[in-house]
């Protein structure tokens, strides 16, 4: 029964409202009794006017929860029963108001259960919707939690379930004076300890549709535990689209317009930090209105798989518009970037008048630019050598300035912290994403303390809080993307990339020269040439002539029922023992001639399918080193990179530097990483699959069309070099 307010403010009781109700109702009842038997009614009237009451009840109140109608039907039977009985009898008898007496006590005793479930009809679902016992129970479960770990009383008007009922939103009316959203966010990870979620499961506090209400949604189920593998698109798009980077708790897409957006991601090693920016630079290199640009100072393995496919020549424009991985490098991309912003500030005042726009536009003929820069420790460190002191300047200043100019800087770091992050850089940065970390004081570093934020609502590696403006972190899974996709990322981002458009090559001359028009050259150079162990040609003729000019046979070992030719290459002095090779040969299977490379033996034959098969290979050709393209052939892959990612999982991967071999200087694989692969899958090593995984015979696994790798999460592996 609905109360009006008194004047004071305050509501009356639940019994003061029933008694009031009931006291009108009785008076009315008998006023009518009165009236008709003064006139003289037929008692049917009294029954029609029952049975017509009735069916206006049910057809008014059909969407109430069943105890609130048959209450309203019970009082309308009642008083329509007590009115013919009267008019059929005699109404000013004791006993006709005796009973209407008993009558209104009892809807008066019955009322409280009447009014409480009606109450929780409104506030369950809103307006016009049907609720079930459930939800019901789920709302008063939620108004009881916040009461007893916030200590103030909500009203839960609307319940809304996730798609797959994986979690629930929850309308959260605020009733107690002097609260706000604040107060809920700095409970929410006491009430989900209170829920019991599961691990990864937490409770996100949002806006709602005044200042007075919030919603607090819900995970029951952990999808942050699952996989999110990027989308298999590399259709053109404008940067100034939506980009997604993963998924939200609830399924929902994470999508984010970079312009105007500089960001700042930190995560600790192995966080997926790094499969994160694969998966930024993929999204952004899309746009055919923006060029991506990378720095990493640490060793520029974030650009590396972008560039293979471009180095090793099977794509002729390179993915990405600049790479630096040294400091000089990117001094001299710092210098020509903010340059540009400079001069575009200038040179583009006529294109802004002419679309009247105080934000510069953008398209394939003026594009954005995005600079990626990766362990902004080695870039963005407190140090006073000159070189990163300017380095540090110029980003901070492009950072600064570039926003309107569509030139825009995403730092990234190992850690949430003032000496690898500036408080400066922080600032300015509008996009916040911090992965996995083990301290929450980083978290709240990063998006500022008091946010009611916990590492519990987290799930290991490739998850993490992404925070747009002023918005409140919400926890995300950053999408998944494998070696292979990457390639064929960037072949496709090859044919999209667009050219720095022509006042931005003048602007870069202007302050680097020609080293702006050689940019390419030494990248191809940096990226493959990194002067380790590797031979230059004149020096790998050198190391060749040291070899003997006629290999010369060893006699084979005795081997009861098997004949064997071994070829043995090298100095004698590293040639295996007798017995050693005769051990190793013992279960290889009879062949013509087994060659045999310098101080290294066969796999023994239970070592996975695919690495002896690969160790044949090295064997049959008498050398040590193989380029990835004549390896994938001689075992039956359809190109280099199927080939790469069947050996990942036994930890084997091609060389970083290229070599010479047969007049040709590529990249390619080293045997003594397959002798390891064996070693470790003898020792029961967790890293390497079973030897049951075999080689591309295995229908299963093998298959360069098939293969399949460990169970284990992606983020981890992907992001290991971190």
């Amino acid at each position: 029964m609905a109360t009006t307010p008194q004047r004071n403010g305050r509501r009356p009781s639940a019994l003061q409202g029933a008694l009031s109700a009931a006291a009108q109702a009785n008076a009315t009842l008998a006023a009518t009794g009165a009236l008709a038997d003064t006139f003289g009614f037929h008692p049917l009237w009294g029954a029609a006017g029952t049975v017509a009451a009735a069916g206006a009840t049910v057809l008014a109140n059909a969407q109430a929860a069943p105890s609130a109608l048959l209450y309203r039907l019970a009082c309308w039977c009642g008083a329509g029963t007590w009115l013919t009985w009267v008019l059929a009898t005699d109404m000013w008898q004791p006993s006709s108001f005796a009973t209407l007496g008993i009558g209104t006590l009892a809807a008066v005793l019955g009322s409280p259960l009447a009014h409480r479930e009606r109450q929780r009809l409104e506030a369950s679902v809103g307006r016009g919707a049907l609720v079930l016992s459930s939800t019901s129970r789920l709302a008063q479960d939620w108004e009881r939690r916040v009461l007893l770990n916030c200590h103030f009383n909500v009203r839960i008007e609307e319940v809304r379930w996730w798609p797959g009922r994986t979690g629930y939103d929850l309308l959260t009316r605020i009733e107690t004076p002097g609260r706000t959203r604040a107060d809920l966010e700095r409970g929410a990870d006491t009430m989900a300890t209170n829920a019991k979620l599961p691990n990864g499961c937490g409770i996100e506090v949002t806006k709602g549709p005044d200042r007075g209400s919030a919603w607090m949604r819900v995970g029951i189920v952990n999808r942050l535990a699952e996989t999110i593998p990027y989308p298999e698109d590399f259709s053109p798009t404008s940067f100034l689209d939506p980009k997604t980077l993963g998924e939200y708790r609830d399924g929902s897409p994470v999508q984010v317009v970079l312009r105007q957006k500089a960001g700042l991601i930190t995560g600790q090693r192995g966080s997926g930090k790094t499969m994160l920016q694969h998966v930024l630079t993929c999204e952004a290199g899309r746009s055919r209105d923006a060029i991506v640009i990378h720095i990493d100072l640490n060793g520029g393995g974030l650009s590396q798989p972008w560039l293979d496919p471009w180095i090793e020549g099977d794509i002729d424009r390179c993915p990405l518009g600049w790479a630096a991985s040294n400091i000089d490098e990117a001094l001299l991309v710092s210098r020509a970037m903010l340059a540009i912003a400079k001069d575009r500030k200038r040179s583009t005042r006529r294109i802004k008048k002419a679309a009247n726009s105080q934000l510069l536009p953008i398209s394939v003929d003026l594009p954005a630019y995005k600079i990626i820069v990766d362990e902004s420790a080695e870039a963005m460190g407190q140090t006073s050598e000159p070189r990163y002191a300017e380095l540090r300047s110029n980003l901070a200043e492009i950072q600064r300035i570039g926003r309107n100019e569509a030139i825009e800087v995403d730092f990234s770091g190992l850690r949430a912290t003032q000496d690898v992050i500036p408080v400066n850089v922080k600032k300015q940065s509008s996009l916040r994403i911090g992965m996995f970390v083990q301290d929450t004081e980083e978290i709240s570093y990063l998006f500022g303390w008091g946010r009611g934020l916990s590492l519990e609502d987290l799930d290991g590696p490739g998850c993490g809080f992404i925070q747009f403006d002023q918005e409140k972190p919400r926890p995300f899974k950053a999408a998944f993307m494998d070696f292979l996709q990457i390639t064929r990322a960037a072949v496709a981002i090859s044919r999209i990339r667009p050219d720095f458009d022509p006042a931005a090559e003048r602007a870069a001359r202007s302050v680097i020269g020609a080293a702006f028009d050689t940019r390419f050259e030494r990248m191809r150079v940096a990226f493959t040439e990194h002067n380790e162990d590797d031979y230059d040609e004149a020096g790998e003729e050198e190391g060749r002539a040291q070899l003997p000019a006629v290999r010369t046979p060893a006699p084979a070992p005795a081997v009861p029922g098997r004949d064997f030719t071994l070829i043995m290459g090298g100095n004698m002095a590293d040639w295996p023992h007798p017995s050693e090779i005769a051990a190793a040969m013992a279960n290889q299977p009879a062949q013509a001639a087994v060659r045999i490379a310098p101080g290294v033996l066969p796999a023994p034959a239970e070592a996975p399918e695919l690495i002896r098969r690969a160790m044949a290979v090295f064997h049959a050709e008498g050398d040590d080193r193989i380029h990835s393209e004549d390896l994938a052939a001689a075992l039956g892959f359809p190109n280099k990179y199927e080939l790469a990612a069947a050996l990942a999982p036994y930890g084997v991967t091609a060389r970083p530097n290229a070599f010479l071999k047969g007049g040709q200087r590529r990249r390619g694989y080293d045997l003594a990483d397959f002798t390891t692969a064996t070693q470790r899958d003898q020792q029961g090593s967790a890293e390497g699959p079973p030897s049951a995984l075999a080689g591309p015979h295995n229908p299963h696994v093998g298959d360069p069309h098939t293969h399949t790798t460990p169970t284990r999460d992606p983020h981890i592996h992907a992001d290991q070099a971190n």
